[in-house]
């Protein structure tokens, strides 16, 4: 009789949960794609930029390409026509698809505008302008042995980078960090910040312990204007959101008009240094190569 109640019990707790399963269909609203744009100039070196295009969120991960728009730079009265000549940075691992032969030259200062246009009546407008150059003053590491004996191969050390601010201004920066291995540049660090917490006119950034004794590192600081700050920080947050159900949503702010993406003029100062554990500061050399 036992054995029954207990079977009888169990086969209507499997009947109940049966009922617990329930398919909803949800309707996504029609995806409008829009251009995307990403452009950086840099002095020196040649106009040229990645146009594509958004997609839907569950369509294939290969972004669609543009090959009929019309792209022009104008800057201080000179319009730069961009061709549609895909080509790969061997260098940087960057992909191009529109480019010019002409150099971007920023001594003359002035305000570089950005008009996209594709045959469906799509349009992305941006401006941007280089900012003065902010200097690294000085890049110091420390080796995870506190009390600064000798460590074994694996010991790991964290760098401390210095440069020059202004609290009576409101500035944005880029601060990157790449390791330079069998002529490849290896991102290792990419962040953006406000240049808030000075102390005597001076802000310290610290990484933490993840550079080896030997590694020939490329610090690069960027000033950037609030636009590239915006997209650059939300980006970042919508990534981190992708696929968690605990992050909060994240909206990109745009860097352009009428679309997606980025136009920045680059100003850095890049230092290049070789960890060592027999010392723990190094003065900047020059770089290895401009980026």
């Amino acid at each position: 009789m036992y054995r029954l109640l207990v079977y009888v019990l169990f086969a209507g707790l499997c009947l109940f949960a049966c009922n617990l399963e329930k398919t909803i269909e949800v309707k996504l609203p029609a995806h409008e794609s829009k251009l995307v744009v990403e452009c950086y100039l840099e002095h020196g070196k040649p106009y040229r930029l990645l146009l594509t295009e958004s997609v839907n969120y569950f369509s294939s991960p290969a972004l669609p390409n543009v090959d009929d728009a019309t792209v022009v730079i104008t800057h201080r009265g000179q319009s730069v026509l961009l061709e549609y000549k895909p080509q790969l940075d061997t260098l940087t691992g960057k992909i191009y698809n529109y480019v010019s032969d002409k150099l971007v030259d920023s001594t003359g200062g002035g305000t570089y505008r950005l008009e996209i246009r594709d045959t469906r009546g799509r349009r992305i407008t941006a401006e941007t302008a280089f900012l003065p150059k902010v200097p690294i003053t000085e890049i110091t590491w420390e080796f995870e042995d506190k009390n600064k004996e000798e460590k074994s191969s694996t010991a790991k050390a964290l760098l401390l980078i210095r440069h020059p601010e202004d609290p009576n201004q409101e500035n944005y920066y880029r601060m990157r960090i790449l390791k330079d291995s069998a002529q490849k540049l290896i991102n290792k660090l990419d962040f953006v910040y406000r240049g808030l917490f000075a102390t005597n006119g001076e802000v310290t950034l610290g990484t933490s312990y993840r550079f080896k004794d030997k590694d020939t590192l490329q610090v690069i600081l960027y000033h950037i204007d609030r636009r590239f700050y915006d997209y650059f920080r939300t980006v970042d947050d919508a990534i981190g959101a992708n696929g968690n159900p605990f992050a909060p949503p994240a909206n990109i702010i745009s860097g352009v008009e009428g679309g997606w993406g980025v136009f920045a003029a680059l100003s850095y100062d890049q230092k290049t240094v070789v960890i060592r554990k027999d010392t723990t500061q190094r003065q900047s050399q020059q770089p290895l190569r401009r980026r």
